[in-house]
């Protein structure tokens, strides 16, 4: 099992997306996704400071999940988020025709707050969710 974890601020208006319409999908069935980018400064380096955005897709599923529709509704740029998901390949055409790899995450989970002290809360929790780490083998947030 592969997951991604990371903390930063969301760099674009979330945007939403219908795959096809909901009364035609099944229970379960991904209808629909919420895209945006989240900037996640690295750690630095000689005085250096690098960003990386990494563009974030959280679905609806058909009766069971509404985290896209929360995420679109709620988040806004400059908010900070906590995401946890899956790295998703995709290949993206550029303008000049040419193939390339680019790497998505699908969230599963999104916690969002105003402050560092509201995401930073949901950390130990969004870990033991999705790790065998016990929660007293964390680190104190």
């Amino acid at each position: 099992m592969q997951f991604v974890f990371f903390t930063g601020l969301v760099a674009s208006e979330p945007e939403s997306f219908d795959l096809f319409p909901a009364e035609d999908a099944k229970d379960g069935t991904d209808t629909s996704y919420c895209l945006f980018d989240v900037a996640v400064r690295r750690l630095p380096r000689r005085g250096e400071q690098k960003v990386d955005y990494f563009k974030v897709r959280v679905y609806n599923k058909k009766n069971t999940s509404k985290n896209g529709e929360v995420c679109h509704k709620y988040l806004h740029k400059g908010m900070k988020v906590i995401v946890v998901g899956e790295l998703q390949p995709e290949q993206i055409e550029t303008p000049d025709g040419s193939l390339v790899m680019s790497l998505g995450v699908q969230g599963s989970a999104v916690e969002f707050g105003d402050k560092k002290k509201d995401v930073m809360q949901f950390v130990p929790d969004l870990i033991e969710t999705f790790t065998d780490i016990p929660r007293e083998d964390l680190i104190d947030w």
